[in-house]
């Protein structure tokens, strides 16, 4: 699976808020069930186990969170503060997909 080139596909009874994201120690966090029915619903199932699920997790929660705001939602500050973070993550995992950007 190629994270980098997924449509999500927003279930009806979610939102983005219902992740609950929130500063922890070292990091951020949030509610596991929504963006695994995010996941579910675009069609791929991250392994929670797998070596790449941060990224995996980080590209969802960056492409949600854009989807969010274009549709008249209020910008998250922990995404919109962790944005260049996060783009560097899509970044990475394009590279190494090869996938190219002019």
């Amino acid at each position: 699976m190629n994270p980098a080139k997924i449509d999500l596909v927003i279930p009806p009874d979610i939102d983005f808020t219902d992740l609950r994201l929130r500063r922890v120690p070292g990091g951020i966090a949030f509610e596991f069930e929504p963006i695994m029915r995010v996941c579910e619903a675009s069609g791929f199932h991250p392994d929670p186990n797998a070596d790449d699920t941060a990224e995996v997790f980080a590209i969802v929660l960056m492409q949600w969170h854009d989807l969010h705001v274009l549709r008249g939602g209020s910008p998250d500050p922990i995404i919109e503060a962790e944005s260049a973070r996060f783009a560097e993550i899509v970044l990475r995992e394009a590279e190494e997909s090869g996938v190219t950007f002019h």
